[in-house]
């Protein structure tokens, strides 16, 4: 009974590492508590799903020796070594050997963990070996559990010492004039979209000003020399929330996601600054993010939280999880055939739809604020230049040139719905620095020259508003996302907020040692 009861608390031991190890502190600085709510409950149902498999197996083949122990402990190690599979580059190794290499490495490694299964299930099982081994596999799991107790403890006991505000405008700064103005705001950020000068450099499109010239055509205003506040999204997309520098080179380390995007708007929607504009002018103010973003239901956030998309965003969670398992391919098709099935509106389907069902449900008698993320031209590589998707590896360069045609296609489509007067900005909340033979990205941190940093400040600006905007756009100014959004209330209210200093600070990802500070590199 003693070894059994050991053998049962090791297998839960086992079981559970992934999941404890996954919960590192640069993953709990960008998850939320939803996803580690998701990634449990899974976690419980999986293992008491395992654990009676095992024992009906048992039962129903009762007249076989089989030993209990041995199919606990070697379940829950083949488990615990199915996240290798990422990391031990599998993909890669047969992803030029033979045609479908992709599904080749995941059926060598399903027949590597099933060896590895019945070596441990007979090690196990054997009296010469198996107390040795039961000893070593605890003194493993002893070890782990240490390194996660004291990874817990520095994370938990870190202090956050950003001083965040929320309070950046006085009230008599803004003056509402009575102008009877009826015009909507079309924000929409376009994830890791560079500028067009910086992408006819790198070879991605071949003629800029053909590009400048077709959306002039179209009453597009294109910014030259654009660039992002900071090179992060959380950070970029929460200088946008609040119209001003959330943090500069004076401010301190900081050491988690909290106060940044997307959690202030799903946690603290109320207190940013963007709500305080919207309230004051009764604007009504629209979310719509990406696939992978959290849904809740608020009232920013109209019909895009029901019971599908929460079913969709729990398949999500567990997507992250196992990211690099052997278990991913199977979460991401089963999670890519319910979005689809389901018709779950991502930012690119609501921009892709000819139709535009989305804004055909939008009361436009009011004043309203559209803040929209487009996870497009950034990974995952997933459409053509035409924005079909595609099931083979895809490039930068042509999620770019997608991206391109989705801004097209979405002008004339919201011009054709109604025309009711509209600013619409298309702004990368930041660049790209690519390598010009083959558009990869650069992603070497440790050794990042200041030109591929300033690179990553690059991006593309795209500005429609219309003619009867009181306070004309000043190009020399107006162009970082900072601006942008204060130029979107100044032409829709005809206010005159002022405008901010044009500055890029370099921050690092969560991943390198100096993640959390932050460098000026740029100030005009």
């Amino acid at each position: 009974m003693k070894k059994i009861l050991n053998s049962k608390f090791l297998f839960i031991l086992i079981f559970f590492l992934p999941f404890l190890l996954f919960l590192r502190n640069q993953n709990l600085i960008q998850i939320n508590n939803y996803d580690i709510i998701n990634i449990l409950s899974f976690q419980i149902l999986t293992i008491f799903i395992l654990f009676l498999l095992i024992f009906l197996f048992k039962f129903i083949f009762s007249k076989y020796s089989f030993n209990f122990d041995g199919l606990l402990l070697s379940s829950s190690i083949t488990y615990f070594l199915s996240f290798f599979f990422e990391d031990l580059k599998f993909k890669e190794l047969f992803e030029n050997i033979i045609f479908s290499g992709f599904l080749f490495s995941i059926l060598i490694y399903s027949i590597i963990l099933i060896a590895i299964f019945f070596i441990t299930y007979n090690i196990f099982d054997s009296n010469k070996l198996k107390n040795n081994f039961f000893n070593f596999i605890l003194i493993f799991v002893i070890l782990n559990y240490g390194y996660i107790g004291l990874n817990f403890y520095k994370f938990f006991t870190q202090k956050d010492l950003v001083n965040y505000k929320t309070e950046i405008f006085d009230i008599d700064e803004i003056k509402i004039v009575n102008s009877n103005n009826n015009i909507d705001i079309y924000f929409i950020i376009l994830d890791g979209m560079i500028s067009l000068e910086y992408a006819e450099q790198n070879d991605v499109i071949k003629d800029k000003e053909k590009i400048i010239k077709k959306f002039k055509f179209l009453g597009g205003n294109y910014i030259s020399n654009s660039i992002s506040n900071y090179p992060t999204t959380h950070l970029s997309l929460q200088s946008v929330l609040n119209l001003s520098y959330p943090i500069t080179e004076k401010s301190k380390k900081y050491s988690s996601y909290k106060n940044f995007f997307p959690n202030t708007l799903i946690n603290d929607y109320e207190k940013l600054p963007i709500t305080f504009l919207n309230n004051r002018f009764n604007r009504k103010f629209y979310w719509t993010g990406n696939d992978y973003q959290y849904c809740k239901s608020n009232a920013y956030e109209p019909n895009m939280c029901g019971k599908q998309k929460k079913l969709v965003h729990y398949l999500n969670s567990l997507e992250i999880f196992y990211e690099k398992s052997l278990l991913d391919f199977l979460i991401r098709r089963i999670n890519n055939k319910s979005m689809n099935k389901l018709g779950i509106q991502s930012t690119f389907k609501i921009l892709n739809d000819n139709n535009l069902k989305f804004f055909k449900k939008i009361d436009f008698s009011n004043n309203n604020f559209f803040f929209m993320h487009l996870m497009k031209p950034h990974a995952p590589f997933n459409v053509d230049k035409s924005c079909n998707s595609i099931n083979t590896k895809g490039t930068y360069k042509d999620n770019y040139k997608c991206t391109l045609h989705l801004i097209e296609k979405f002008i004339k489509n919201i011009n054709l719905l109604h025309e009711k007067p509209k600013i619409i900005i298309f702004s990368g909340d930041h660049g790209y620095p690519l390598s010009k033979n083959d558009q990869q990205i650069i992603n070497d941190e440790e050794n990042e020259t200041i030109d591929h940093k300033i690179d990553r400040s690059k991006i593309f600006s795209l500005v429609f508003y219309p003619e009867g905007c009181k306070y004309k756009m000043n190009t020399t100014i107006v162009r970082s996302p900072i601006n942008l959004s204060r130029f979107a209330y100044n032409c829709a209210e005809n206010i005159k907020l002022k405008y901010l200093p044009n500055k890029y600070y370099f921050t690092y990802y969560e991943t390198h040692k100096n993640w959390g500070q932050i460098e000026l590199l740029i100030k005009e």
